[in-house]
């Protein structure tokens, strides 16, 4: 059997999970607690020797990188096209808007989401350290970010990549999910606000939700007990400026 090692926090992981649970896939789910530093310990970085999550192992064959696990797990087992479509101009759609992610909305949504860690959690490793001027410059890239989704990706389709669902937006979807521990800070603008402008990106965000379940409740689970927790701080912290 496969293994799936995972975090329910790490956005990409979340989005192997989806996919392996939508389609009832014989994945096993090793957690691996990676604010306890358990990616960079000798164990895992034996079967990861680039300490990341998440990383999919069958047999001897170990594959990172979340989007690369999809587009494998797609091709070796029998799920609906629309995952990952086999007419290759479909399918060329789909690897655009995944190599896109990477460069457009992964790295200002990690930013920001070291930055709500820092500020509000107290991890047993060092991380990367976010200055609060830095975070408002991501801020301002994710909003650029959410302009192009909404007048070019979600122009005109129901979802990324066209009308039906595709690992593009499991992906698309689980980070910007994670945008919810905004909610926690203070000094950046909570979650519901930053999506006012961009109706099309909110619309699509309840369709993909609506459209994996009851898996993304499932799956979303502990990331929503942080958001919660954070709304509450940051609740009791404008009581206290009262």
């Amino acid at each position: 059997m496969a293994t799936l090692y995972m975090n329910f926090m790490s956005q990409p992981a979340r989005a192997c999970v989806l996919f392996c649970r939508i389609n009832c896939l014989k994945v096993e789910e090793c957690h691996i607690n990676v604010t306890a530093g358990q990616t960079r310990s000798q164990d895992f970085r034996k079967i990861n020797p680039l300490g990341k999550i998440p990383c999919l192992k069958v047999g001897d064959f170990v594959l990172s990188e979340s989007a690369a696990i999809m587009r494998y797990l797609a091709q070796v087992n029998q799920v609906p096209a629309h995952w990952y479509p086999r007419d290759p101009q479909e399918r060329a759609r789909v690897n655009s808007a995944l190599d896109w992610y990477h460069g457009s909305l992964r790295l200002p949504a990690i930013m920001l989401t070291w930055y709500v860690i820092g500020q509000t959690m107290q991890p047993t490793i060092k991380l990367i350290s976010v200055t609060e001027g830095s975070a408002k410059r991501q801020l301002a890239v994710l909003k650029d970010t959410l302009k192009m989704m909404e007048g070019f990706y979600l122009a005109d389709r129901k979802f990324v990549a066209g009308d039906k669902i595709s690992i593009a937006d499991l992906l698309y979807s689980c980070e910007l999910d994670e945008m919810q521990l905004l909610d926690g800070v203070e000094q950046l603008p909570m979650f519901g606000n930053l999506l006012e402008p961009f109706p099309k990106v909110r619309a699509w965000m309840i369709r993909v939700a609506e459209t994996t379940e009851p898996h993304w409740t499932a799956v979303t689970a502990t990331l929503q007990k942080v958001v919660k927790h954070g709304r509450e701080r940051r609740q009791q912290m404008l009581i206290s400026k009262l």
